[in-house]
């Protein structure tokens, strides 16, 4: 169901939401997400915005790549550092049945685009899908050697729609890890990245940096410092507590930031290590990774 249109923050109200969590804890990356960002209009003078309120952060964005081939150079000329795109499949059967359209090529494009705009790294975002990609793993990783891109495989988490989904369709970090070497043997462990285990993969194409972001089979709720604002204004401080805080009203009204740091303050300081329950009424659609 989709939000009345009022509930959704205008670009201003986001840069003050990140204005508020940067006097409580100084922001070093702000990605712009999803839902999918380039459904936004002027998402470029967005990106410009950011920028100049915060030109020493690292400002990147996730999409499903779309439209990005139209938008690339627009954005990195607005100043976005670089650019996750998701990308479960390249075969029509797997992407169909990850995307409900059978034609990867748009999404392909897109990563091109990009890296000709100069938006590098471009990382690859894979979910890991039984029936849709565990026999493709290696096809992936070649097709990220042959562009220069870093892959990442992500697990599937028990959130929103996923829930009935994992039983049958989960794959662990260390069975994708087999599917890999079944092609190419040669794979080595890469110091890691801020949450994700990564390794170097030898293939036909050159080597590529596949990193893996497992938050069920290698949890790493200790060292994770993310926060997550969605297009209606609730600020989430973990994916698995549900512990969130609701701005929007305070931002949609243009009030003093002083309640607004408060609540802030008081969600970071309360962000802990969660249980073993993924919370239920998270929405991986409604605010992105």
């Amino acid at each position: 169901m989709l939000a009345p249109r009022a509930n959704i923050l205008r670009y201003e109200d986001f840069i003050r939401a990140a204005t508020l969590v940067h006097q409580v804890r100084s922001l070093r990356k702000v990605r712009v997400t999803g839902g999918e960002p380039l459904v936004r209009r002027n998402l470029p003078s967005f990106i410009g915005q950011l920028r100049r309120h915060f030109p020493d952060t690292e400002l990147t964005m996730t999409t499903n790549g779309i439209a990005l081939a139209d938008a690339a150079e627009a954005l990195k000329r607005a100043g976005l550092s670089r650019v996750n795109v998701s990308l479960d499949a390249l075969d029509a059967k797997g992407f169909a049945r990850s995307t409900g359209s059978p034609d990867p090529g748009p999404v392909i494009q897109g990563i091109d685009a990009a890296l000709a705009a100069g938006l590098k790294p471009v990382k690859v975002n894979c979910v890991l899908q039984r029936s849709v990609n565990l026999d493709h793993l290696p096809d992936l990783v070649a097709f990220a050697a042959g562009r220069h891109c870093e892959i990442r495989f992500i697990e599937l988490m028990a959130i929103g729609p996923a829930r009935d989904l994992v039983a049958q369709e989960f794959v662990p970090m260390a069975e994708a890890l087999d599917s890999l070497r079944r092609r190419w043997p040669d794979v080595e462990p890469l110091p890691g990245g801020e949450n994700s285990r990564r390794f170097r993969v030898g293939t036909d194409r050159g080597s590529a940096v596949a990193g893996f972001i497992t938050p069920v089979s290698h949890p790493f709720c200790e060292s994770c410092d993310r926060l997550r604002l969605d297009a209606q204004g609730r600020l989430h401080a973990c994916l698995r507590q549900g512990a969130r805080v609701d701005l929007g009203p305070l931002l949609r009204s243009g009030a003093d930031e002083h309640p607004g740091l408060r609540l802030v303050r008081d969600l970071v300081e309360g962000k802990a290590e969660p249980g073993s329950r993924w919370a239920e009424r998270t929405r991986m659609f409604s605010m992105g990774g």
